[in-house]
């Protein structure tokens, strides 16, 4: 690792390209701003000796809102190439709180694709993250276009993520439909469950018991029960059209 000093700068010789961290919330930064004010810097910002800032965007720019006008920084001090500087901008900003989901999600894959040798465990000991957390987040490798597009506009987070990526494949885009209906996590793994076990079951006849001493009988060559709700489900939308 390089060498590093620290000192206080101006907050104009900061110099911003490039960070992890893509929405930066008003009221975030309000709050933000407030705890500079009140408690003063508690993490220095990661700089560069030209100034370029590494990691600390969202700092530098509460330290404005908050009319500072020094700030203090971590400086390495030998070159660092491309690969080191996204390195530790990724780990910097994945361990401070309040990236997004979709946030965490694109700098992990950076990160994994700066270092094909490490396997998974690894990016969770250098993140200081739980093992199932780092299955979660690339369960969305594994997503179907449709929901991955989703998931990175930040319409459902990993959770539900997750969920949709359980399973077969083919069965994404029925569960993307329940989550983007307002279903929650439980219920598209609920109904999973309940989908994976009935589909295992063949019946030549059923027998329906109905209100009022009435019932429905179905009956053919090895039907499906899913097969049956959908067939249940076209006869009911039949009937009420009769009705």
């Amino acid at each position: 690792m390089a060498t590093a000093t620290y000192e206080r700068w101006p907050l104009e010789k900061v110099i911003i390209k490039e960070n992890v961290r893509k929405r930066f919330g008003d009221e975030s930064l309000r709050r933000h701003a407030d705890s500079l004010k009140e408690d003063g810097q508690l993490r220095p910002l990661l700089v560069l000796r030209d100034g370029t800032l590494i990691a600390g965007e969202r700092t530098l720019r509460a330290a404005k809102l908050a009319g500072l006008t020094h700030v203090d920084l971590k400086i390495y001090e030998s070159d660092l190439s491309p690969r080191e500087i996204k390195r530790l901008q990724l780990i910097e900003n994945l361990m401070r709180e309040g990236l997004t989901d979709a946030e965490i999600y694109v700098a992990c894959r950076e990160l994994m694709d700066l270092h094909p040798e490490w396997p998974k465990k690894d990016l969770a000991a250098a993140l200081h993250f739980d093992p199932s957390m780092i299955t979660r987040i690339f369960a969305v490798d594994e997503l179907i276009p449709e929901a991955k597009e989703k998931f990175l506009a930040g319409t459902f987070g990993f959770s539900k993520a997750y969920a949709i990526a359980k399973g077969p494949r083919d069965d994404q885009l029925g569960k993307l439909r329940e989550i983007l209906a307002g279903a929650s996590r439980d219920d598209v793994e609920r109904r999973s469950r309940i989908k994976g076990g009935a589909s295992q079951v063949k019946l030549s006849r059923v027998k329906i018991a109905m209100p009022k001493g009435a019932s429905v009988v179905v009956s053919g060559k090895e039907v499906g029960m899913i097969q049956l709700i959908d067939l249940l489900g076209e006869t009911l939308k039949e009937a009420r059209r009769a009705a």
